[in-house]
Order: C-alpha cells, then structure tokens, then sequence
C-alpha cells in the first residue's frame, strides 16, 4: 500500500516498534508502481466537514515526530528537489536504483578478470534505467 497513516504510526511509535518501515514500505511501492504517496491524517469520524474547526491534533500525530531522511525526509514535500537531490533512490531496491543494472553489478563483481581477459580496462556501460517519480497525495 502507498498510504500512510498517521495514527497507526503515532500508535507504532508509542509501542517502540519500527515504525520507520511503515514509511519507507509505502514510499518504495509507490516508487516502484507510479502510484501517489498518501499520508493520512485521522479522523474519528466525530466531526465531518472543516477538518481546522475542532481541537488540535496530539503532538504525536505531528509530522515533526517522524522527519528522518532515511524514512520520512523533509523533502517528501519538495518532490523536485527529492528526486534531482538522489534521496528518492535511497528507497528503491539496488537493481533498481539510477544506472545501476545486472551489467554493471556483474563487472563489479567479476572485478578486472574479465578486462584482463580481453584486453580491455575499461567496463561496459550498463542500461539506463528510467527513474521513479514518487506523487505526493
């Protein structure tokens, strides 16, 4: 799922469990299957209209208890600079990230054996990869 809820974090967090991989599960898959990232946050279903005309949501359910660059970055809100910084990579699974492919990882691997066998140093240039583009919902 790509939707994220504030709740159930705040509730993961106050039980000390990773509530982290909440974020970055829903992040990577909405990378991976171009679908919008939602961050929802509760309604009890007390009130339904003016979301701003009721008491203030807990300080647990603020964003500020949850900013971390390798689960929930700040930039999450600033797609651009998210995706030209690199920091959307940091969720894709490494076949997936930027240049990376079989060819290159399999040249690093091998490490120069195969260049000494065919005279050659230097090492193919793998495929391009198009990158994900996370949507903020």
């Amino acid at each position: 799922s790509t939707t994220v809820h504030l709740t159930h974090v705040a509730t993961e967090k106050r039980r000390k469990r990773d509530y982290p991989q909440l974020f970055r599960h829903a992040i990577r898959e909405a990378l991976l299957t171009y679908r919008p990232f939602c961050l929802v946050f509760g309604d009890d279903g007390e009130e339904l209209g003016n979301p701003q005309g009721g008491e203030p949501m807990p300080a647990a359910f603020s964003l500020d208890e949850f900013f971390e660059p390798t689960s929930l970055p700040v930039d999450i809100f600033d797609l651009q600079h998210l995706h030209n910084s690199g920091a959307a990579e940091k969720f894709l699974p490494a076949e997936k990230r930027g240049m990376r492919s079989s060819v290159l990882s399999g040249s690093i691997r091998g490490g120069d054996e195969a260049g000494a066998e065919t005279g050659d140093s230097e090492a193919p240039h793998p495929p391009t990869l198009a990158p994900p583009v996370l949507h903020l919902l």
